[in-house]
């Protein structure tokens, strides 16, 4: 029950910043007759995933009767009966995917599960004349979309982190140079031999390391992947791992930043299932950024909490979450899944902190004999 009101208020909530995002109109104060011209759709994201959720919603440019610079407003009067048009209907007009919520000039959408061929979604809504001096108005906006295996969305006020949406591409593994040779050290081996050589005996060693761990059960490209899964036999939890480097969007919109980022879950087993935090010691989620220094994380269970209740201590007050394996696979080596996690963390004076991590993976499975 708690999950599904935080859901809800996820989706109100979301509906409500796009709506303030802009000023309501006051006809009184500004005076401006609206032409068609002077109105668009707005989407406040202009990639999204499959299945993602995003806004569209109707905005306007009206230059100001005393100095005629321009000022953007939703179209949303404080009076509505100045409103020259009522808002009609939104429609989805090709990509696929469905309207979960309308509001005023604002409705929300999910990005359809499958990629169609346009690889985007185009909206319309109508706007239909209240006077007669107006015409019916048709407004358009495309939407585009990706299907990355690995995309993440953290929102964290404290540390000025809003909305912020990462993608992270899976690479092979680190390219390895390990020494096979107590007669040279690596100056004299760059020396002694050229470049094909030298790539030749680093491909040697490293197809030898790999045999050595594969023995041990361990997929050694795998296992130094940026974005992998490790199950522990004794510990009967399995640990995912990734590594990023860059924000792909703020708010919706694309940016380039480097930021390095950790972000880790692990759960109980090694199958399919889903996993809530908080009831089990094994099942948690945490993001970490190393050049902030900083970390939120949710980790907890039952019998800790009663241990701190009864010596008066405090624990972590996070509000959970879940996570989800869809499709554990030793056979072709990878784990798929999403997680959704209500994380807490602490600055340096100890003040407590809140984050909202949510996200979807497909990483390798590094240890294939379970």
């Amino acid at each position: 029950m708690r999950q599904l009101l935080l859901l809800l208020f996820t989706t109100i909530t979301s509906v409500l910043v796009a709506q303030n995002q802009q000023p309501v109109y006051d006809y009184e104060k500004h005076g401006v007759d609206v032409q068609a011209s002077q109105l668009y759709l707005e989407s406040d994201k202009s990639i999204v995933e499959l299945n993602e959720t995003f806004n569209v919603k109707i905005i306007m440019v009206l230059a100001s009767k005393e100095d005629y610079a321009p000022y953007t407003f939703n179209y949303r009067y404080k009076d509505p009966s100045d409103a020259p048009w009522t808002v009609g209907e939104f429609r989805i007009i090709s990509g696929g995917g469905k309207i979960v919520l309308k509001e005023n000039e604002v409705a929300q959408i999910v990005a359809p599960s499958a990629m169609p061929k346009e690889k985007a979604i185009l909206i319309q809504v109508t706007l239909i004349p209240r006077l007669k001096q107006y015409q019916q108005v048709q407004l358009f906006t495309t939407v585009y979309l990706a299907d990355n295996d690995n995309v993440f969305y953290f929102d964290c006020p404290a540390l000025n982190i809003k909305q912020e949406k990462y993608i992270v591409k899976q690479n092979s593994g680190a390219n390895m140079m390990i020494s096979g040779s107590t007669q040279h050290d690596a100056k004299t081996l760059n020396e002694s031999v050229d470049a094909h050589q030298k790539e030749a005996l680093r491909k040697l060693q490293a197809k030898n390391a790999a045999a050595v761990m594969e023995k041990k059960g361990y997929d050694l490209s795998a296992l130094t992947s940026n974005c992998k899964a490790v199950y522990s036999k004794e510990e009967n939890t399995t640990v995912i791992t990734i590594q990023g480097d860059s924000v792909a969007m703020m708010a919706g919109n694309l940016v380039r930043m480097k930021r390095p980022f950790l972000i880790t879950c692990s759960f109980t087993g090694n199958s399919t299932g889903r996993f809530p935090l908080k009831l089990v010691k094994q099942n948690t989620i945490a993001i970490t950024f190393p050049m902030m220094m900083k970390a939120c994380s949710c980790a907890d269970d039952p019998e800790e909490k009663k241990r701190r209740d009864e010596a008066g201590e405090k624990g972590p007050t996070c509000d959970g979450g879940a996570v989800v394996i869809t499709d554990y696979n030793p056979k072709e080596g990878f784990v798929k899944g999403y997680f959704l996690g209500s994380l807490e963390g602490a600055d340096e004076k100890g003040t407590i902190f809140y984050g909202r991590l949510h996200g979807k993976f497909k990483v390798a499975l590094a240890n294939f004999n379970q």
